[in-house]
């Protein structure tokens, strides 16, 4: 977990008060009173247990023009996404029927599919990102992506996430 900052300046704000005749007071604080997370957004749950997860194959080393192809159990949950290493977040399946970022595949679909193929180099999802108003290329920078899977990727509620890490090389595979 990352150190909190707000935490931080508190405790030196302790340290440095002073009461009324100068001198330095010491202040107990309750540790369990203190909201570690930034937002207050619980964390999310990830799926460990090999049982309950729905992706069944995917490769974990990617090159420049390779294919990813994710298998999954069917039927699994509908929201796909991939993080890239600035922790760029890409829409790859959603809801959300957006006819200038459509999502890669029909959402009430997706479901029952077995498999899914992004192709490095020229497939485009909706990059989640309002600068932008159409669908980009994900893979574009050597470093590890995370392949997200659930029931909805669109809120923090911690609706459990299927993650899985690709590392990708943004240069042709040598022969």
């Amino acid at each position: 977990m990352k150190p909190d900052i707000r935490i931080f300046g508190l405790l030196l704000l302790i340290i440095f008060s002073c009461s009324e005749k100068g001198t330095i007071e010491k202040v107990s604080i309750d540790e369990t009173q203190i909201d570690t997370t930034e937002t207050g957004i619980p964390e999310p749950q990830f799926i460990t247990d090999p049982t309950e997860k729905a992706i069944l194959s995917i490769q974990d080393t990617l090159f420049l023009g390779d294919t990813l192809k994710i298998q999954f159990k069917t039927p699994h949950t509908k929201d796909l996404a991939i993080v890239d290493p600035d922790d760029n977040f890409f829409f790859v399946v959603y809801s959300q029927n957006d006819t200038l970022m459509p999502s890669l595949a029909d959402w009430d679909k997706f479901e029952t599919m077995n498999e899914i193929s992004i192709v490095t180099d020229k497939t485009k999802v909706n990059p989640w990102n309002a600068k932008f108003h159409s669908n980009q290329i994900v893979f574009t920078k050597t470093g590890k992506y995370e392949v997200l899977l659930s029931e909805n990727l669109e809120t923090d509620n911690g609706t459990p996430v299927e993650k899985e890490i690709v590392y990708y090389y943004h240069r042709p595979r040598t022969k």
